[in-house]
């Protein structure tokens, strides 16, 4: 555990914990529609503790392959269901070349054909993704930033 991190859970395809009333996931190497079941079975559970709200912080490891159409669609409705619930997501890949900018975009996508309201970005380092979602969360919000760093590294192992 670090600082307060919980993991909720740890697979070949996703990992997740939370930090008070933020959640955190890992996509890694494939993107399925059980993965995406999984990882939001995870953002469900912590919604039913925080019902005032919880913010989503995404991570997408290097090379994980993007998901095809139908878990796109998937990808959507599993976010329409949370998102009355959610106070911002942020998404971080890292990288330049193409990879990168087709996983932003495809994301940015599907935030978008979701219609969900809440803030949402996407940016190029972890960093710059927990220092925005951060400022989403209000107040009460005590996590320090590099509280927030470690947990992501240590779901990345």
């Amino acid at each position: 555990m670090v600082g307060g991190f919980r993991v909720i859970a740890g697979e070949r395809e996703y990992a997740s914990g939370s930090l008070q009333n933020l959640f955190v996931g890992i996509w890694r190497e494939e993107v399925t529609q059980s993965a995406v079941d999984g990882l939001y079975r995870g953002l469900r559970s912590l919604v039913r503790e925080w019902p005032g709200g919880v913010g989503m912080f995404l991570y997408v490891e290097q090379g994980t392959v993007v998901p095809p159409p139908p878990v796109r669609d998937f990808l959507i409705e599993q976010r329409r269901l949370v998102a009355p619930q959610l106070l911002a997501t942020s998404l971080a890949v890292e990288g330049d070349g193409l990879w990168s900018a087709t996983v932003r975009t495809i994301a940015v996508t599907l935030g978008l054909a979701s219609g969900t309201n809440y803030p949402s970005m996407s940016f190029g380092s972890v960093e710059e993704a927990i220092v925005w979602q951060r400022s989403q969360m209000g107040p009460d919000f005590t996590v320090p930033t590099d509280v927030i760093v470690r947990a992501v590294a240590s779901l990345r192992v």
